[in-house]
C-alpha cells in the first residue's frame, strides 16, 4: 500500500480546510488519505487509580469517531476516487501526527483548531510537529494573494538539508502545473552575491533535468533580516517550501528563528521537509557522496560537467593490484607512490573492488604482525561499485548516493579497470 497523506482533524474549520488540502495532495500523489485525530482524556489516564473509560465518564473516542465520519464523508463526496481512512490515537495532536509521520507521504495540519490537533499551527503543537516530524509537513494557511496559480517558492542555501525541500517543491510545481521560484536569501556582509548565485544555480540544476516541464525562476535576495525576507516572499506564493535545517541563506532551519517566523507568520501554506526516518537511519555518512556538494562544486559549469563522461574525472592517485597481493605489500606500495586508493583485480584483469588507504592503515594499526599474511582480496571495501567509462557524472553521483557507495571503479567495455572515482575526489576535481 502507498504511504498515506496524514492530516490532523479535530472538526474545526481550519482542520477541515487542511483535510481538503490534504485530499488534493493525496490525489496528485495517488496516495490514500488518513484523517487522524489525537485525543487526551480531560481527566488524564488512570488518575488516582481510576480508568478514564468507565460508565461514569464520557469516552472521547465516541464523539471523535462521529466527527471523523462526518469529515470523511464530505471528503469522499468531493473526491469519490480517493481512498479515505480514519484513525484515532490516545495522544495529543502533535505526538499523534509525529508518531504517524515516518510512514506518511506527508503530514498536513491546519493553522488553528479546537483540541486534539487544535493548537496547530500558531501554538506549541504546530512548532513541535514542524520540528520533530519525519518527511514533509505542510501547514495550511490562507493564500494572501488569493491566487491559486501563484508560484511555489523554495528556499535554497546549498546545504544537504535543502535537497529534500527542492525535490518536494519541484514535485508540487510539476503536479500542479505552477511555476517554481528558487530563492537564496543572502546577507552580502557575510557572503558575496556571485557565490549565492552559483550555489542557487547548481542546487536547482539537477532538478530542472528531472522536471523539464517546470518553469523555473531563480532569485538571489539580498537581506540582512532573513526572517522578514522569507515571510515577505509568502505574500506572492501558493506554497513556500524549506528544508528541516539549513546553512547560509536559510540558516537556522528548522529549530531557529527563521523557521519560527514562517510557522507563525507565513501568509500562504508552508511545507517544512525533513528527511524521512528510513533515509535518516540509512542516510549519507561522511564518506558518502553528497549530491548538493557535487553540484555546488561545479560552480558555473553545471551543464558541461554533469554530462561529461566520468573517465575525465578519474583520480590520478590510484593504481591496480592483484587480489592476492598482501596488505603489507599494498600498504608499502601506496606509501611509496603516495596512492590513496587501489583498484583490486583478479587474474583476468577484471575489477573486484576498491581498497582505500584508510582501510589498510586501520588494518595495519589493529594487527601489524599478521598483516602481511592477509591478502588485499580478503579486505575488499564493500562500499564500491563499477561503472562504464562513458557514464556521465550525474549518473555516477546518483548511483553513489542511492546505493550508499563510497568509491566507484571506472572500467572499459571488457570490465578491465581504468581508474577510480570517490566522493571526495570528484568534489575536489570539480572544485578545482
Amino acid at each position: 500500500m502507498n504511504r498515506p497523506v496524514v492530516v490532523g482533524v479535530d472538526g474545526s474549520a481550519a482542520s477541515i480546510a487542511a483535510a481538503d488540502y490534504a485530499a488534493l495532495l493525496a490525489t496528485r500523489r495517488a496516495a490514500p488519505l488518513l484523517l487522524l485525530h489525537g485525543y487526551v482524556h480531560p481527566l488524564g489516564y488512570g488518575a488516582a487509580g481510576v480508568s478514564p473509560y468507565t460508565p461514569a465518564l464520557p469516552d472521547p473516542r465516541a464523539d471523535a469517531a462521529t466527527m471523523l465520519a462526518r469529515v470523511a464523508a464530505a471528503v469522499r463526496r468531493a473526491h469519490p476516487y480517493l481512498d479515505v481512512l480514519t484513525d484515532q490515537l490516545a495522544a495529543g495532536g502533535g505526538p499523534a501526527l509525529i508518531e504517524r509521520s515516518p510512514t506518511a507521504e506527508a503530514v498536513v495540519v491546519g493553522h488553528r483548531g479546537l483540541g486534539g490537533c487544535a493548537e496547530l499551527v500558531v501554538g506549541s503543537v504546530g512548532a513541535m510537529v514542524a520540528a520533530r516530524a519525519s518527511g514533509p509537513v505542510v501547514i495550511v494557511r490562507p493564500i494572501a494573494s488569493g491566487r491559486a496559480d501563484a508560484p511555489v517558492v523554495v528556499g535554497v542555501d546549498g546545504s544537504a538539508g535543502c535537497v529534500p525541500a527542492i525535490e518536494f517543491a519541484f514535485e508540487e510545481a510539476a503536479q500542479r502545473a505552477l511555476p517554481l521560484l528558487a530563492v537564496y536569501v543572502v546577507d552580502e556582509r557575510v557572503q558575496p552575491a556571485w557565490m549565492a548565485e552559483s550555489i542557487l544555480d547548481t542546487g536547482v540544476a539537477p532538478w530542472t533535468v528531472k522536471y523539464p516541464q517546470v518553469d523555473v525562476r531563480r532569485q538571489v535576495r539580498p537581506a540582512s533580516d532573513a526572517q522578514q525576507a522569507i515571510v515577505d516572499m509568502s505574500d506572492h506564493a501558493s506554497l513556500i517550501v524549506v528544508g528541516s535545517r539549513g546553512r547560509g541563506g536559510f540558516a537556522g532551519l528548522l529549530l531557529g528563528s527563521v523557521s519560527q517566523a514562517l510557522v507563525h507568520h507565513a501568509r500562504c501554506p508552508i511545507a517544512v521537509v525533513h528527511p524521512r526516518a528510513r533515509e535518516a537511519a540509512h542516510g549519507l555518512t561522511e564518506k558518502e557522496v553528497d549530491m548538493k556538494q557535487i553540484y555546488a562544486a561545479t560552480d558555473r559549469k553545471v551543464a558541461p560537467v554533469l554530462s561529461r563522461p566520468v573517465r575525465h574525472l578519474m583520480s590520478a592517485p590510484a593504481s591496480c593490484v592483484g587480489e592476492g597481493v598482501s596488505l603489507g605489500e599494498a600498504l608499502a606500495d601506496m606509501v611509496r607512490q603516495r596512492l590513496r586508493h587501489l583498484v583490486v583485480v583478479d587474474g583476468q584483469g577484471i575489477c573486484r573492488g576498491v581498497v582505500s588507504d584508510r582501510m589498510i592503515v586501520a588494518a595495519w594499526a589493529n594487527s601489524p604482525q599478521s598483516l602481511d599474511r592477509e591478502t588485499v582480496g580478503s579486505v575488499l571495501e564493500p562500499g564500491s561499485a563499477i561503472v562504464d567509462e562513458a557514464a556521465p557524472v550525474v549518473s555516477v553521483a546518483r548511483l553513489m548516493r542511492s546505493a550508499h557507495v563510497d568509491a566507484v571503479v571506472v572500467a572499459g567495455a571488457d570490465l578491465r579497470p581504468i581508474g577510480i572515482v570517490t566522493g571526495s575526489d570528484l568534489i575536489a576535481f570539480l572544485a578545482g
